[in-house]
């Protein structure tokens, strides 16, 4: 026993230690308030981004969703070179017009079920261009497929091929003619101007 009838001293082992820290009681509720601002901020940055491509998907396609329709002015920029193709049931609408002063007669004109289909990647073309006959044309070469004779037949033809078809169409080089009458207050006169 110690001295004088009181108690043992225990000695702690940190007691003199300098470099102990002692930790606070957490405050629940300044950890709370932290966590639900968090939680909201990532809630709201993940509702934008949902957000944003749902709406890019809305507005980014044609034809979905019954919105309006996005309708390209093909004669501005028009290239015939592009991957495309047309239904089934398409019609090719032929034209013969006549020199003028030669006659009085309307052009003559004639229509065909048809239908184009056309990889500008892969440089191959398929053109029903009447009821019976149909090219199909290839990067070097064609073929035409006629089914006008008892007995259907393929030709091949090394002088026509994609390139020299859409050329001999006239599709190279198209152009947007564009007029309009303007009218003048003061002189009342209308002139026709072309740009």
């Amino acid at each position: 026993m110690s001295k004088a009838g009181s108690l043992p001293r225990f000695v702690d082992e940190y007691e003199d230690d300098e470099e102990v820290e002692l930790v606070d009681e957490p405050d629940c509720g300044k950890n709370l308030r932290s966590f639900l601002i968090r939680l909201t901020i990532s809630l709201f940055l993940i509702a934008c981004v949902s957000g944003a491509v749902i709406w890019s998907f809305v507005n980014g396609e044609s034809g979905t969703g019954g919105g309006t329709e996005h309708h390209r002015d093909a004669s501005k920029n028009f290239s015939i070179f592009i991957d495309q193709y047309s239904k089934k049931e398409g019609l090719y609408i032929t034209t013969y017009r006549l020199p003028e002063g030669s006659s009085d007669q309307e052009p003559k004109q004639e229509e065909y079920q048809s239908f184009w289909f056309q990889s500008d990647t892969n440089k191959t073309l398929v053109h029903q261009i009447t009821p019976t006959v149909t090219i199909y044309a290839f990067e070097h070469h064609s073929y035409w497929y006629d089914t006008s004779a008892a007995k259907p037949k393929c030709t091949f033809d090394p002088n026509m091929n994609y390139l020299t078809y859409i050329k001999n169409l006239g599709m190279t080089n198209l152009e947007r003619h564009h007029s309009e009458y303007v009218s003048s207050p003061e002189t009342k006169e209308t002139q026709n101007q072309f740009s």
